[in-house]
């Protein structure tokens, strides 16, 4: 089985996000490795987007559905069998980040324990707790990506509920 896995990597990939989770906003694409070969195939699916990082800076977002073709230094069979010096590694690297472009509805926050407030009139202290919900779209993935994400292989509403609520308070 081992040599079909790495007979198989030489190969160019179909890559697509099946089933997300229903909490995931960006998601690294892992399955194939991170040495993607030329003229591999992304598909990108409804309410998905997709991020390249291709040599450590990101080459392309892709927002919209539809059959992408991605360009790499990574020729099949070739890159690795010329890489004997770097034990068979390419050093064009490639990572694949799903995101998801549709709205995201209903989500719940609120302050963990009161804040702490003195009321200006009566000089009296008083807890505050504040609580909600929010939706959200990513509508600027690329800076979403590089300010928030900063390449996490998993960033989901939780994650951005956590940074969301500890800023309020």
């Amino acid at each position: 089985m081992a040599l079909f896995d790495a007979l198989r990597e030489q190969f160019r990939s179909v890559i697509e996000l099946p089933a997300p989770d229903e909490d995931f906003l960006f998601t690294l694409w892992s399955d194939n490795g991170d040495e993607i070969k030329n003229a591999s195939k992304l598909i990108v699916g409804p309410g998905q987007g997709c991020i390249f990082v291709y040599e450590g800076s990101v080459r392309g977002v892709y927002a919209r559905p539809g059959l992408i073709n991605l360009q790499t230094d990574n020729i099949p069979f070739w890159t690795t069998v010329s890489k004997l010096m770097q034990f068979f590694q390419s050093e064009h690297k490639a990572a694949l980040y799903f995101f998801k472009s549709a709205l995201i509805t209903n989500q719940k926050w609120g302050t963990s324990s009161p804040v702490k407030y003195v009321d200006p009139h009566y000089n009296f202290p008083v807890g505050l707790r504040a609580y909600g919900n929010y939706s959200l779209q990513i509508t600027e993935p690329g800076n979403f990506f590089i300010s928030i994400v900063a390449a996490q292989r998993q960033f989901g509403a939780n994650d951005l509920r956590k940074i969301m609520v500890d800023r309020l308070v």
